[in-house]
């Protein structure tokens, strides 16, 4: 797709919100214009999603952490917490609902179907090997200040976490649900 076609495919697309609140989507009448919004559209469905999906189960696997049912009213006179919780069977609803969401389905990032790798020109080979290999240096120095924590931390208690949410083998090329 040329970067003529790009941007008249963007342009055509905004033209029905681009009296939104948020001013809808800018004009795309230059390339750093649409590197810019493509960037931020790549940020969003992979970095982001995997941000906020895959600790989803961490976070709310112990339903009274975050119940997703609670039983009575807000305005009742007030009842125990253990009469507003779950029952065992909405406790295990909840946690099969929340370990789906958070399978990972697709490759991470820089990972591309060899259909797709096929498809593309020497330059975008050359590219994604540069981009795959600036992703494992990522990986490694992340690993290394993991393993660096992993050792200054008293096995008793935990003064520093490591980093995982967001290493480059937990973020997705795509949002996939």
């Amino acid at each position: 797709m040329t970067l003529y076609v790009c941007m008249e495919l963007f342009n055509n697309m905004s033209l029905n919100i681009r009296h939104t609140i948020t001013g809808g989507i800018p004009e795309f009448d230059n390339l750093e214009n649409l590197v810019d919004v493509l960037t931020n559209i790549i940020y969003i469905c992979s970095v982001e999603h995997s941000a906020t999906n895959f600790p989803q189960y961490d976070q709310y696997a112990f339903p009274p952490n975050f119940a997703a049912t609670l039983h009575g009213h807000p305005s009742d006179v007030v009842i125990g917490l253990n009469a507003s919780m779950p029952n065992g069977k909405e406790f295990f609803s909840a946690i099969s609902v929340m370990k789906i969401l958070t399978l990972v389905l697709t490759n991470s990032l820089g990972n591309y179907k060899c259909i797709y790798l096929k498809s593309m020109d020497m330059d975008g080979r050359i590219f994604v090997k540069s981009f795959q290999q600036n992703l494992e240096d990522i990986r490694k120095d992340i690993y290394e200040r993991n393993a660096d924590i992993i050792k200054r931390n008293n096995k008793n208690q935990v003064q520093e976490y490591t980093y995982e949410w967001l290493l480059p083998d937990r973020v997705l090329n795509s949002i996939s649900i």
